[in-house]
């Protein structure tokens, strides 16, 4: 005897053998608690994610084995290269002695200190481009007049010098603001 056809009961039908491959046995998926399909669905995600990471870590280790021979490999090795001697420890996948707990607190360490040390700097790349903007502002307002005022000659087709402004946007600086530089050294803002 063949089950109902109606749209729900074919959407069960569907998904019975997706359910079968999770593990879950045809008297689990139809007659117990309906809650099991979504364990077994996320047991099975999770096998499938430890599976992936044998698989990366099996290729790494495949990497590491190519890496070691490679200078031999190579097409203009000199005589006498030798291949780098495979590790002798697995890769540590669980931190569980003293010494890899010391390494990884001197790497948290590192890792401090790196952020403070950008905090830092972007704390003076902000007040130095404020005092930038400051006196680019002074000198742009007043630029016609003091030209004049000051004698300072500009030259025909003057050299530019850029000056640097660093903009954090991550850790990245972009060049600003452009100077005109005279014959006699003098800098007059553009």
């Amino acid at each position: 005897m063949g089950r109902e056809t109606a749209p729900l009961s074919r959407l069960f039908d569907e998904a019975f053998p997706h359910y079968l491959h999770y593990g879950m046995s045809p008297e689990q998926y139809w007659d117990q608690d309906v809650s099991l399909a979504t364990f077994y669905r996320r047991k099975y995600e999770l096998d499938v994610e430890a599976d992936n990471r044998l698989a990366h870590l099996q290729g790494l280790y495949v990497y590491e084995a190519l890496c070691a021979v490679s200078p031999v490999l190579h097409a203009f090795a000199k005589s006498g290269t030798k291949p780098e001697p495979y590790p002798e420890k697995p890769v540590k996948l669980v931190y569980d002695d003293e010494e890899d707990r010391k390494s990884r607190s001197v790497s948290e360490e590192k890792d401090k200190q790196t952020r403070k040390a950008m905090a830092v700097f972007h704390a003076m790349a902000t007040k130095w481009n404020e005092a930038l903007a400051k006196t680019k502002g002074a000198s742009d307002a007043g630029s016609r007049s003091s030209k004049t005022e000051n004698n300072v000659r500009q030259p025909a087709g003057g050299e530019r010098d850029q000056a640097a402004v660093v903009s954090l946007d991550g850790a990245q600086g972009e060049l600003q603001g452009e100077h005109e530089q005279s014959r006699d050294g003098v800098e007059a803002p553009v």
